[in-house]
C-alpha cells in the first residue's frame, strides 16, 4: 500500500483536494473562504453606499453622479472587487 501526498484538482469532481496520508481536507474550506470573501465585498460596498447616501446633489454632481447613479455605482464598485 502506497501512501502519498495529493495537491491538485480532482478529476471527479472539479475542486481543489488536499490528500495526505490517505486523508483529505474537505472543499469546505475553499467555500467558507469564498464566502467570507464575498461578505468583504458586500461590506465594502454598502459602507460606499452610506458615504455617498447623504451627500447632497452638489456633491454628487462633483463626483460626476446624481442621486439616481448611486446605486450604479456601488454596483459598479462591487462588481470591480471581483
Amino acid at each position: 500500500m502506497t501512501v502519498g501526498v495529493v495537491i491538485g484538482r480532482s478529476p471527479r469532481r472539479g475542486f481543489l483536494r488536499t490528500a495526505v496520508g490517505g486523508f483529505s481536507m474537505p472543499p469546505i474550506v475553499g467555500w467558507i473562504w469564498d464566502i467570507l470573501q464575498a461578505c468583504s465585498q458586500a461590506a465594502d460596498a454598502a459602507h460606499y453606499y452610506e458615504q455617498l447616501r447623504p451627500l447632497s446633489d452638489e456633491a454628487l454632481a462633483d463626483r460626476g453622479l446624481t442621486r439616481e447613479d448611486i446605486p450604479r455605482a456601488v454596483l459598479r464598485k462591487l462588481s470591480d472587487g471581483i
